[in-house]
């Protein structure tokens, strides 16, 4: 279904201006990243819905990894295998973006993304940001507490361990 709004927004701070502008404006508000487990009525969305492209990802402290919202699990896994890192080999051929992957604790293969998330920037629902760590979501099997107390992902960082690439 059709939404009112549609926004690609390819940089942190544009989404967090836009989403503040809407909550002022009371704008229903809808963030997507690579919608892979996503599905919409044909009566559409009566709001805007926000496209989260911003992708960097880069190794910071040799052993974790910095990611923002939009970056695909592939690219963090590219990432990995350049810097020589083990830990999110689990991740391989699961679709979508890391957004999705700790709201819905994406794993595979006995090992998921909130064993080695260590802390994230989030936005809160009020339009607030808040730096947190693994302990803020609870983790557990497919869940997050963003399922029952929402806030927007903004980048997160991941521990790892040092592997070889060969």
């Amino acid at each position: 279904g059709p939404a009112d709004y549609l926004s690609v927004v390819t940089d942190q701070n544009i989404f967090i201006s836009l989403y503040r502008f809407c909550l002022e404006n009371s704008i229903p508000f809808l963030a997507l990243g690579g919608g892979t487990n996503v599905f919409f009525s044909e009566a559409g969305f009566r709001g805007l819905v926000a496209l989260i492209k911003f992708d960097k990802v880069s190794t910071v402290t040799g052993k974790a990894v910095v990611a923002e919202a939009g970056a695909s699990l592939d690219q963090i896994r590219l990432e990995c295998i350049e810097n020589e890192l083990s830990g999110f080999e689990f991740a391989s051929g699961i679709p979508g973006s890391i957004g999705g992957a700790v709201y819905g604790n994406a794993g595979a293969y006995g090992n998921n993304v909130g064993e080695i998330l260590t802390r994230a920037k989030i936005l809160t629902f009020d339009g607030q940001i808040k730096f947190v760590t693994r302990d803020f979501f609870k983790f557990s099997y497919r869940y997050s507490d963003l399922k029952k107390n929402p806030a927007f992902i903004l980048q997160i960082e991941l521990q790892m361990s040092r592997g070889d690439s060969t």
